[in-house]
């Protein structure tokens, strides 16, 4: 039991990143305020910490986890006298000091001491290197891990450590889970379950970040990609199959499920573009062999400033820009200059593009490759795009060192500081970045596990 220093004037809140020091000139005020020990439980993720505590009289706290070489700060919102805060971001077997500060109602602390538990086994073994370490921008990244049998997702840290991780109840996830964001909220981890046929529902899953609640929303078709455009509110992609002078081409729809429930056709890509009969396409859709795979739809981007999504068309080396309110498409992009923009320098920035991120003045792309005409490596390449001129160039490429080439997925994120996360999927590789092409750290998951669509998040704290 610890008793607590009340002043006749409670403290001003400290700015966030200012450590409250314990003033013991302040005359202490018998009973006035308590804490009941600091209690620490992990959560149904092992590696999240709730942190429980009592207090007399309503206060507020700064609660401070500590470990070798890293922090996890939260500080309550309101004043109480039962405490819970939780604590994410924490690596597993990791010895963690957890300090508990009086803020309002008294200035004090009690603190406890516990060890976070390992990673489930269904976790590969992660390897992390880092030529540039103190490059490397702040926050977590969170991404889908495929392993033998399944897929589950996880959030590492800045040091490839495991913060967060989540299997279904079985411990097994299907394959069609390619995506994994934090929610708008910043209260759970959105994962997809994609669609694989016609009148499929695609499934959106919604845990919390202690793993305490699943929910469910379903995008009808929902397959690959998906964005939460709105809290509760998700778009992704639908199949349109159509049969042209006896071929079967499956084309691609964008769809959003709004947060009631309702869904609406937002664009089309039937309406936009015709598919080139005098080429065969792949043939990826499992129920019917006979069905070539037109669009083939994989990147999904949403811009709220503007309020357009962005996405790529993989198998026509395009990228569109759409009004999310009317589903005006606004413009397209290829190489070749068949779209709205010309390349007068013939600059070679899409190929089978598999991601889509809008900068100022541009694009971040995914560009796949492709096997079948040896094109060379796959890459991240930022587009210049001018919408005054209607012209486009090649501002910044980047491929890694050994040239991989993956046929599956891909991504490209520009950071907030500069850098560039890529997640070289079906190699099980990701890399942060610096815009001179210098690695600030990698991380290779075990011989025969691949990754997902990655997205860093700056923090993992729940509002």
């Amino acid at each position: 039991m610890l008793t607590l220093l009340l002043a006749c004037a409670g403290p001003s809140d400290p700015p966030s990143d200012v450590d409250t020091e314990v003033d013991t000139d302040v005359a202490v005020v018998e009973n006035s305020l308590t804490v009941d020990g600091v209690h620490l439980e992990p959560a149904v993720i092992a590696t999240v910490l709730n942190v429980r505590w009592t207090t007399a009289e309503p206060s507020r706290a700064r609660v401070t986890a500590s470990f070798a070489d890293g922090t996890v700060v939260v500080e309550e919102a309101v004043e109480d006298v039962d405490h819970a805060v939780q604590l994410v971001g924490l690596p597993a077997l990791t010895e963690v000091r957890v300090l508990v500060e009086g803020l309002t109602g008294g200035v004090g602390s009690d603190e406890a001491v516990t060890t976070t538990a390992a990673s489930p086994s269904w976790v590969p073994d992660l390897t992390w290197s880092a030529e540039s370490p103190e490059a490397a921008e702040p926050g977590f990244t969170v991404l889908p891990i495929f392993v033998t049998g399944g897929v589950g997702v996880v959030a590492l840290d800045r040091r490839g450590r495991v913060v967060w991780a989540w299997p279904t109840s079985d411990g097994v996830l299907p394959a069609p889970l390619s995506r994994a964001r934090l929610s708008l909220d910043g209260k759970a981890i959105l994962y997809n379950r994609g669609a694989s046929m016609v009148g499929q529902t695609g499934v959106v899953f919604r845990v919390s970040l202690d793993g305490g609640t699943v929910e469910e929303g379903g995008v009808t078709e929902g397959h690959i990609d998906f964005v939460e455009y709105t809290p509760g509110g998700y778009a992704s992609f639908g199949y349109d199959l159509r049969e042209i002078d006896g071929r079967k081409l499956m084309g691609d729809r964008l769809i959003e499920r709004a947060p009631d429930g309702t869904e609406r056709v937002v664009w089309n890509a039937w309406d936009h573009f015709t598919p080139d009969l005098t080429k065969e396409y792949n043939r990826y859709y499992a129920p019917d062999p006979e069905v070539e795979d037109w669009s083939h739809i994989n990147g999904l981007a949403y811009d709220e400033v503007e309020d357009v999504y962005y996405l790529t068309m993989t198998y026509q080396s395009t990228v569109v820009k759409i009004d999310r309110r009317t589903g005006d498409q606004l413009w397209s992009l290829t190489d070749g200059g068949t779209g709205d923009f010309a390349n007068p320098q013939a600059d070679e920035f899409l190929e089978l593009p598999h991601s889509v991120q809008p900068l100022e003045g541009g694009l971040l792309v995914f560009n796949r490759g492709t096997f079948d005409e040896e094109s060379g490596c796959s890459s991240a390449d930022e587009i210049q795009l001018d919408e005054a001129s209607w012209e486009a160039s090649l501002r910044w490429h980047h491929t890694s060192d050994g040239c991989l080439l993956v046929p599956y997925l891909g991504g490209a994120e520009r950071l907030p500081g500069g850098n560039t996360l890529v997640s070289w999927t079906t190699a099980g590789q990701l890399d942060e970045v610096t815009p001179d092409g210098t690695s600030a750290w990698r991380v290779n998951t075990a011989f025969g596990a691949g990754v997902g669509f990655s997205t860093r998040v700056p923090t993992l704290t729940p509002p």
